[in-house]
């Protein structure tokens, strides 16, 4: 038989479960990815059974394992796993609207969307967040990243002015959000602030304007500490160094790229990966260079390792062909 909290005792069970899921999150920013997915995924099953084992759903547990839930789909995509990453983003979704928690069932939308996006699909994206930031029922955070993912996907697709606008209702939305504390329940990263910038920065890259990127993505890292923020480091210091790349200044982008895949190798980041890869794929168009070259061929070694990008971005796909947008 499942074990039911006594209802005296629930609401200490909760924030036990809520300062362990916090306590997740602060170790999956330190550790690969698939070293913390199955310890997040049967937190979920313990949270659900606990929370359904009693005559009337246990709320506040139901929106724990949501939250977690959501977090799961988040280590499963940095693992490579898609289809995994698909599936505890949809069951956040689920648990979410069983438990009322209405923000983390947009958030989980959002999150959907910023897998299409990395699968190259830009109209999923753009219906997704679309979908999130035209309902009122969200609150300002979550519309704010519906916004930002909605720019990503008009940026995919060339279109310049509709990714301006995206961009300037997240920093509307962004601003009307209420203060809040790091915790269990954070939407969204909490390594680093505001994205404006590093979203902003990401789709300059994509509208081809690679020097706008470069400086926006590289003022956005600055507030991406070291110790909490090494994904994103790596992530969008990858694609700064591309950035770097494509406007020719190899030595920079060389630089940069080596701290990035310093950072992907602490992570095993699948979605640094990908980017870092088709970093490489932009410094091959330097034959000759020996430092490019170098690089290039450490990335690979390292995706030979076991980091291989099953997660695709933008522009190719694992076998190299070519994704709309």
């Amino acid at each position: 038989m499942p074990w039911i909290p006594d209802r005296r005792d629930s609401a200490a069970v909760a924030a036990a479960f809520q300062s362990t899921a916090w306590q997740l999150r602060l170790l999956g920013r330190e550790v690969p990815a698939r070293v913390v997915l199955p310890v997040v995924a049967e937190q979920v099953r313990t949270l659900k059974e606990i929370a359904l084992a009693g005559r009337n759903p246990d709320r506040a547990l139901l929106r724990l394992a949501a939250h977690t839930a959501e977090f799961a789909g988040w280590m499963a995509q940095e693992s490579g796993s898609e289809a995994a990453a698909r599936f505890w983003t949809a069951e956040a979704g689920r648990l979410a609207a069983r438990s009322g928690f209405t923000d983390l069932r947009g958030y989980s939308l959002v999150r959907r969307a910023e897998l299409e996006m990395y699968a190259g699909r830009a109209d999923a994206v753009i219906e997704l967040c679309d979908a999130v930031y035209h309902h009122q029922c969200y609150g300002p955070r979550v519309r704010a990243f519906a916004a930002q993912r909605a720019a990503q996907g008009h940026a995919m697709r060339g279109d310049e002015s509709a990714s301006l606008r995206a961009l300037d209702r997240a920093r509307t939305l962004w601003v009307a959000q209420a203060d809040e504390e790091p915790d269990g329940l954070l939407l969204g990263s909490a390594a680093i602030g505001d994205p404006a910038q590093l979203v902003s920065g990401w789709c300059w890259l994509d509208l081809g304007r690679p020097r706008n990127a470069v400086e926006l993505l590289h003022t956005g890292l600055r507030s991406a500490r070291t110790s909490q923020g090494r994904r994103m480091r790596a992530l969008f210091g990858a694609r700064a160094a591309r950035a770097l790349a494509v406007e020719g200044e190899l030595h920079e982008a060389i630089q940069l790229g080596r701290r990035s895949l310093r950072s992907a190798e602490m992570t095993w980041s699948a979605t640094a990966m990908t980017e870092l890869h088709l970093l490489a794929g932009t410094l091959e168009q330097a034959p000759g260079h020996g430092p490019a070259t170098e690089l290039v061929h450490a990335i690979r070694s390292l995706s030979a390792h076991g980091a291989a990008p099953r997660v695709r971005a933008g522009g190719t796909t694992d076998s190299g062909e070519e994704q709309a947008g």
